[in-house]
């Protein structure tokens, strides 16, 4: 996780506009994930980052479809490149519904937020299982403990206003920054979390966001 959390350090004092740059961790070139470890937790966190990071988040066909490269010895191609229609096109897999969900999230920030997209992702919590990050009011905590990750809360120094409610937008629950600006989060089954300011989900359609947008800009 700390190699993560350099390499997007490294992106950020290396290219001019991190904002232009195409985040993605599948390709026509390279293994399916889903051919290297079967854990669904994993390529949930992957996915997460993949949508939430810096730059245009880019999601090789199929890889919403949990593909494997079937056939293959390594996930490697030609096998790698299955034709989409193979899997019906199935809107209620469980990888393709966590996109929708953080595309969602993801437009919410950028209509909330006119600097979010120029906004540098921001490493603000490793340790050897866990990479949060900040990016605008959004803030991402990715686990690599997998689906047999235990149930435990990890303290985050997101930065927000202390009494701010913050929303998990992957499960709704709530939860409220400290004194410090730290949020208590409930990690369980190696799951990732997606935090964004509660009353700023007003007219999103996020979480019992309702359907008519009313902001206050006063909390971030």
């Amino acid at each position: 996780m700390s190699d993560l959390a350099d390499s997007i350090n490294t992106v950020k004092s290396e290219c001019k506009d991190t904002s232009l740059v195409g985040s993605f961790s599948e390709n026509h070139d390279n293994p399916r994930f889903a051919a290297l470890t079967k854990d669904i937790s994993l390529a949930k966190n992957l996915i997460t980052y993949t949508m939430l990071a810096d730059g245009i988040p880019i999601i090789y066909a199929g890889q919403e479809q949990h593909y494997d490269a079937t056939g293959s010895t390594d996930g490697n191609e030609p096998y790698n490149r299955e034709a989409l229609w193979l899997s019906g096109y199935n809107t209620n897999a469980p990888l393709y519904k966590l996109v929708k969900k953080l595309n969602h999230a993801r437009k919410l920030a950028i209509e909330d937020d006119t600097s979010y997209l120029r906004y540098q992702n921001w490493p603000i919590y490793t340790d050897t299982t866990t990479l949060a990050m900040r990016k605008g009011r959004m803030v991402t905590v990715l686990s690599n403990k997998g689906h047999n990750g235990a149930a435990y809360k990890q303290s985050i120094p997101a930065g927000y206003k202390s009494g701010l409610k913050v929303t998990e937008l992957l499960t709704c629950r709530t939860v409220t920054a400290d004194d410090s600006g730290s949020i208590e989060v409930p990690m369980a089954g190696g799951l990732p979390r997606v935090y964004y300011p509660t009353s700023r989900l007003a007219g999103s359609g996020l979480c019992g966001g309702g359907s008519h947008k009313h902001k206050h800009r006063s909390e971030e």
